[in-house]
Protein backbone atom coordinates (compact mmCIF):
# COMPACT_ATOMS: atom_id res chain seq x y z
CA UNK A 1 0.00 0.00 0.00
CA UNK A 2 1.03 3.88 -0.54
CA UNK A 3 1.67 6.08 2.46
CA UNK A 4 -1.17 7.79 2.11
CA UNK A 5 -3.35 4.74 2.13
CA UNK A 6 -1.14 4.04 5.63
CA UNK A 7 -1.61 7.04 6.78
CA UNK A 8 -5.20 6.52 6.69
CA UNK A 9 -5.27 3.24 8.20
CA UNK A 10 -3.15 4.56 11.03
CA UNK A 11 -5.40 7.28 11.59
CA UNK A 12 -8.41 4.76 11.71
CA UNK A 13 -6.62 2.25 13.85
CA UNK A 14 -6.24 4.89 16.42
CA UNK A 15 -9.37 6.47 16.45
CA UNK A 16 -10.18 2.69 17.50
CA UNK A 17 -7.96 3.05 20.74
CA UNK A 18 -8.12 6.51 21.22
CA UNK A 19 -11.05 6.44 23.86
CA UNK A 20 -8.76 4.07 25.96
CA UNK A 21 -6.53 6.94 26.60
CA UNK A 22 -7.28 9.86 29.03
CA UNK A 23 -9.30 12.25 27.35
CA UNK A 24 -6.45 14.94 27.34
CA UNK A 25 -4.46 12.08 25.50
CA UNK A 26 -6.67 10.63 23.02
CA UNK A 27 -4.90 13.09 20.37
CA UNK A 28 -1.86 11.96 21.32
CA UNK A 29 -2.45 8.43 20.65
CA UNK A 30 -4.31 9.41 17.27
CA UNK A 31 -1.61 11.59 15.97
CA UNK A 32 1.46 9.03 16.86
CA UNK A 33 -0.87 6.36 15.17
CA UNK A 34 -0.75 8.32 11.79
CA UNK A 35 3.03 8.78 12.04
CA UNK A 36 4.09 5.24 13.05
CA UNK A 37 1.94 3.91 10.12
CA UNK A 38 4.28 3.82 7.51
CA UNK A 39 7.74 3.11 9.98
CA UNK A 40 7.62 -0.68 8.45
CA UNK A 41 8.59 1.27 4.84
CA UNK A 42 11.60 2.80 6.19
CA UNK A 43 13.33 -0.69 4.77
CA UNK A 44 12.43 0.62 0.88
CA UNK A 45 14.88 3.45 -0.24
CA UNK A 46 12.19 5.27 -1.92
CA UNK A 47 9.21 5.67 0.31
CA UNK A 48 7.85 8.79 2.01
CA UNK A 49 10.22 7.81 5.32
CA UNK A 50 13.21 5.57 3.71
CA UNK A 51 14.07 8.72 1.52
CA UNK A 52 15.67 10.16 4.94
CA UNK A 53 17.22 6.68 6.15
CA UNK A 54 21.15 7.73 5.60
CA UNK A 55 22.06 3.65 3.84
CA UNK A 56 22.67 2.73 0.52
CA UNK A 57 19.55 1.84 -1.02
CA UNK A 58 19.51 -1.58 -3.66
CA UNK A 59 16.93 -3.42 -6.16
CA UNK A 60 17.70 -6.65 -7.38
CA UNK A 61 17.27 -7.15 -11.22
CA UNK A 62 16.66 -10.01 -13.08
CA UNK A 63 18.64 -11.88 -9.79
CA UNK A 64 21.34 -9.01 -9.80
CA UNK A 65 22.01 -6.89 -6.92
CA UNK A 66 22.41 -2.91 -8.09
CA UNK A 67 22.07 0.41 -6.78
CA UNK A 68 18.70 1.59 -6.18
CA UNK A 69 17.86 4.34 -8.73
CA UNK A 70 15.09 6.38 -7.37
CA UNK A 71 12.12 8.31 -10.58
CA UNK A 72 10.63 7.58 -13.23
CA UNK A 73 13.51 6.46 -15.40
CA UNK A 74 14.75 4.53 -12.24
CA UNK A 75 14.76 0.94 -11.61
CA UNK A 76 12.12 0.71 -8.87
CA UNK A 77 9.80 -0.49 -11.62
CA UNK A 78 12.01 -3.43 -12.90
CA UNK A 79 12.63 -4.52 -9.79
CA UNK A 80 8.94 -5.81 -9.14
CA UNK A 81 9.31 -4.65 -5.63
CA UNK A 82 12.57 -6.44 -4.58
CA UNK A 83 14.45 -3.55 -2.96
CA UNK A 84 16.12 -2.87 0.42
CA UNK A 85 19.33 -1.39 1.79
CA UNK A 86 22.87 -2.30 2.89
CA UNK A 87 23.32 -2.87 6.55
CA UNK A 88 26.15 -3.51 8.70
CA UNK A 89 24.72 -6.84 8.85
CA UNK A 90 23.83 -7.58 5.13
CA UNK A 91 20.78 -6.28 3.18
CA UNK A 92 17.84 -5.42 4.52
CA UNK A 93 14.99 -6.10 2.17
CA UNK A 94 11.46 -4.81 1.87
CA UNK A 95 9.12 -6.67 3.65
CA UNK A 96 11.40 -8.19 5.55
CA UNK A 97 12.25 -7.42 9.40
CA UNK A 98 11.05 -4.14 9.17
CA UNK A 99 7.65 -5.85 8.07
CA UNK A 100 7.78 -8.09 11.61
CA UNK A 101 6.06 -8.57 15.16
CA UNK A 102 9.65 -8.10 16.54
CA UNK A 103 10.70 -4.69 14.65
CA UNK A 104 6.87 -3.43 15.60
CA UNK A 105 7.35 -4.41 19.37
CA UNK A 106 11.02 -2.84 19.13
CA UNK A 107 9.64 0.12 17.98
CA UNK A 108 7.08 0.61 20.64
CA UNK A 109 9.66 0.00 22.99
CA UNK A 110 12.32 2.60 21.74
CA UNK A 111 9.58 5.21 20.81
CA UNK A 112 7.67 5.04 23.83
CA UNK A 113 10.70 5.49 26.25
CA UNK A 114 12.12 8.46 24.24
CA UNK A 115 8.45 9.92 24.53
CA UNK A 116 8.82 9.42 28.16
CA UNK A 117 11.61 11.03 28.71
CA UNK A 118 10.70 13.84 26.73
CA UNK A 119 7.61 14.27 27.49
CA UNK A 120 6.65 12.51 31.02
CA UNK A 121 3.51 11.08 31.57
CA UNK A 122 2.76 10.62 27.42
CA UNK A 123 5.18 7.32 27.09
CA UNK A 124 1.91 5.19 27.60
CA UNK A 125 0.19 7.05 24.73
CA UNK A 126 3.02 7.39 21.93
CA UNK A 127 3.51 3.57 22.50
CA UNK A 128 0.27 2.70 22.07
CA UNK A 129 -0.44 4.77 18.54
CA UNK A 130 3.26 3.15 17.68
CA UNK A 131 1.75 0.14 18.35
CA UNK A 132 -1.51 0.15 16.47
CA UNK A 133 -0.15 2.49 13.81
CA UNK A 134 2.65 -0.03 12.81
CA UNK A 135 0.18 -2.81 13.18
CA UNK A 136 -2.16 -1.18 10.41
CA UNK A 137 0.23 -1.21 8.03
CA UNK A 138 1.18 -4.97 8.97
CA UNK A 139 -2.81 -5.66 8.41
CA UNK A 140 -3.00 -3.37 4.95
CA UNK A 141 -0.17 -4.82 3.73
CA UNK A 142 -1.78 -8.43 4.32
CA UNK A 143 -3.79 -7.45 1.39
CA UNK A 144 -0.89 -7.44 -1.46
CA UNK A 145 0.62 -10.32 -2.58
CA UNK A 146 4.49 -9.74 -1.98
CA UNK A 147 3.68 -11.32 1.90
CA UNK A 148 5.83 -10.09 5.13
CA UNK A 149 8.02 -11.79 7.35
CA UNK A 150 5.94 -11.56 10.17
CA UNK A 151 8.27 -14.06 12.15
CA UNK A 152 11.44 -12.36 11.46
CA UNK A 153 14.09 -13.20 12.93
CA UNK A 154 12.64 -16.27 13.92
CA UNK A 155 11.95 -17.37 10.25
CA UNK A 156 12.46 -15.48 6.96
CA UNK A 157 9.44 -17.08 5.47
CA UNK A 158 6.99 -14.48 4.00
CA UNK A 159 3.28 -15.15 5.41
CA UNK A 160 0.44 -13.54 2.81
CA UNK A 161 -3.38 -13.98 2.85
CA UNK A 162 -4.66 -16.50 0.42
CA UNK A 163 -7.23 -13.76 -0.54
CA UNK A 164 -7.46 -10.33 -1.60
CA UNK A 165 -4.48 -9.81 -3.23
CA UNK A 166 -4.26 -6.20 -4.04
CA UNK A 167 -1.84 -4.84 -6.39
CA UNK A 168 -0.24 -1.37 -4.96
CA UNK A 169 -1.52 1.58 -6.32
CA UNK A 170 -4.33 -0.60 -8.18
CA UNK A 171 -7.82 -0.08 -8.06
CA UNK A 172 -8.28 -2.14 -5.42
CA UNK A 173 -6.08 0.03 -3.00
CA UNK A 174 -8.48 3.07 -3.95
CA UNK A 175 -11.37 0.73 -2.89
CA UNK A 176 -10.04 0.30 0.57
CA UNK A 177 -8.84 4.04 0.95
CA UNK A 178 -12.14 4.85 0.08
CA UNK A 179 -13.74 2.16 2.83
CA UNK A 180 -11.38 3.70 5.62
CA UNK A 181 -12.28 7.08 4.80
CA UNK A 182 -16.18 6.03 5.22
CA UNK A 183 -15.44 4.81 8.23
CA UNK A 184 -13.52 7.63 9.44
CA UNK A 185 -16.31 9.90 8.78
CA UNK A 186 -18.76 7.43 10.29
CA UNK A 187 -16.90 6.86 13.21
CA UNK A 188 -16.23 11.02 13.77
CA UNK A 189 -20.15 11.54 13.31
CA UNK A 190 -20.48 8.40 16.16
CA UNK A 191 -18.16 10.20 18.40
CA UNK A 192 -19.56 14.15 17.66
CA UNK A 193 -22.98 12.40 18.82
CA UNK A 194 -21.61 10.95 22.35
CA UNK A 195 -19.79 14.44 22.66
CA UNK A 196 -16.11 12.85 22.61
CA UNK A 197 -13.52 15.58 24.09
CA UNK A 198 -13.03 17.90 21.13
CA UNK A 199 -15.38 16.84 18.71
CA UNK A 200 -18.55 17.45 20.85
CA UNK A 201 -20.85 20.58 19.67
CA UNK A 202 -21.12 23.76 21.83
CA UNK A 203 -23.25 23.68 24.68
CA UNK A 204 -23.70 20.12 24.57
Amino acid sequence: MNVHTHWVGGLAAGAVVAPLAPAHAALVVLATAVFAAPLPDLDHPGSTYGRFVPLPGVARIHGQVEPFRPGPFGNSRASLGQVGRRTPWGIGWHRGGMHSLVATAASVVVLGVAAQLVYPGWGGEVALGVAVGMLSHLALDALNSMGQAWLWPFTPHRFRLPWPRIPVGGLGEWAVLALLVGGLVLGAHGLWAQGFPGLATPGR
